[in-house]
């Protein structure tokens, strides 16, 4: 039943082929015969749809009596209120006028609620095809009646109209504003800013979820611009702890670009349950580098999130050079001793992997020569050497000690010195799992020393 419809689609092209041979030879018998038969096996098709409940089948069912293949009475219930909602948002556009002046002149409340439920219907189906401006009209009618009094909270439509039009409509606002070109995306966005918190909640969900990067790109410069209206809703999103752990992250997101000092908010994230929010809210410390992102970026280097753990590593790189506190207690951690219980130490083994990545990622150092004495050190340990440590080197094979060496090649490739050589020239000499990352981390790193006396002289 899943494949009928994409199926019955052919069937479609070929019912049109036939009608336009049939206009250029309307006496034809045989185009005649297989036209009629067509129209069987689509008529067919569609009770098929209808009892088997096929989904995506009503706008199929649509297209049928649009072409004159169904009668409305053949239609089912849900696809008849389709086809009679695509009139009335033909109506709508086409009368546009008289249905806003009935809205701001009206002869009763019960008029009113009729418009905007009418509204309310037909705004999807407005929006689907592209008429964007006749939206922007309603909405500005809407909200100008509401100011004047002229649109009355009710028991049907509460005391929001605009809600009221938009509930639940979120999901063709998005696919509209992703869908738009630049001119359209200004009425989307012009139509965004009537909606208030809703529009703002709609660019957020963009913002997130989007991808589309352009979208993405100009959400965000919509929201920015959107100043105080849009720091009011982060603000209140980020300090409701009712609210969705999405729309905590698409406030954090936000609040990179329009924070004044609420910076704490964000540090309060920083250990919510849901890992997205943590990550943002590492994102937002980091980019605004406030003075515990260091502490805190080495803070995620535990989160049990592995996403959360790389970010933490990038992070320390972006922030570099770190402070002497931070970078001796990043080195000292990495140092460390072993556990001797096996679990235990495949764990600190894993985090040690981390910190190495995370010194790796670093551009810069107060003190460089400490930061590779550490990696080595803890490189050839892991490798398990206690004596003749480089001729012993083929021989690491626990897959948590390789991790380390192999994290240690690349980071002495990015950060060492001539005192790497040695231990990378035997790595990559080799025939380890390493050998072959050894030996392009060395070439790096000869290019880099290379380079570095270029400088010099």
């Amino acid at each position: 039943m899943e494949t009928l419809l994409p199926t019955s689609r052919y069937i479609f092209q070929e019912l049109n082929r036939l009608r336009e041979i049939g206009g250029k030879d309307p006496d034809n018998p045989s185009i005649k015969r297989r036209f009629a038969g067509v129209k069987r096996i689509l008529k067919w098709v569609s009770r098929r749809l209808v009892l088997a409940d096929v989904r995506g089948s009503q706008r199929f069912l649509e297209e049928l009596y649009a072409n004159g293949v169904l009668a409305f009475d053949e239609l089912p219930a849900d696809v008849q209120y389709l086809v009679n909602t695509q009139k009335m948002a033909r109506d709508v556009a086409g009368h546009l006028r008289a249905y806003l002046e009935r809205l701001l002149r009206p002869r009763s409340t019960g008029d009113t609620t009729a418009l905007l439920k009418c509204f309310r219907r037909v705004v999807p189906n407005l929006m689907e095809q592209g008429q964007l401006p006749v939206v922007l009209q309603i909405v500005q009618a809407v909200k100008k009646g509401a100011e004047k009094g002229l649109v009355p909270p009710d028991a049907e439509t509460g005391a929001d109209a605009l809600q009221f039009i938009f509930k639940d409509r979120t999901r063709e606002l998005e696919l509209a504003y992703e869908k738009a070109d630049e001119t359209q995306r200004t009425s989307v966005e012009a139509l965004l800013a009537l909606l208030g918190t809703f529009g703002i909640e709609t660019l957020c969900r963009v913002l997130s979820d989007s991808e589309d990067k352009g979208a993405r790109k100009a959400a965000m410069a919509a929201l920015v611009q959107k100043g105080d209206l849009a720091r009011e809703w982060v603000l209140t999103t980020l300090e409701d702890p009712s609210q969705k752990w999405y729309l905590k992250r698409n406030a954090l997101m936000l609040l990179r670009h329009i924070a004044k000092g609420d910076i704490d908010l964000a540090r309060k994230l920083f250990s919510h349950t849901h890992a997205r929010v943590r990550d943002e809210a590492l994102n937002t410390l980091v980019a605004l580098k406030t003075p515990d992102a260091e502490r805190l970026s080495i803070k995620a280097l535990d989160d049990a999130d592995e996403k959360i753990r790389w970010r933490a590593v990038n992070a320390l790189g972006e922030l570099s050079p770190l402070t002497k506190e931070s970078m001796d207690k990043l080195l000292n951690r990495m140092r460390a001793e072993f556990p001797e219980d096996k679990d235990l130490a495949a764990r600190h083994l894993r985090k040690v992997a981390h910190l190495i990545r995370a010194v790796g990622s670093m551009r810069s150092f107060h003190e460089p020569e400490a930061a590779e004495a550490s990696v080595l050190e803890t490189a050839l340990r892991a490798a398990g050497h206690k004596k003749g440590l480089l001729q012993r080197i083929r021989k690491s094979t626990v897959a948590d000690d390789e991790a380390i060496v192999s994290a240690a090649v690349t980071a002495l490739g990015a950060i060492g010195s001539d005192r790497s050589v040695e231990f990378l020239s035997k790595l990559a000499e080799g025939k380890t799992p390493q050998a072959e990352a050894a030996a392009k981390a060395l070439e790096a790193l000869r290019a880099r020393l290379a380079g570095d006396m270029d400088q010099k002289t």
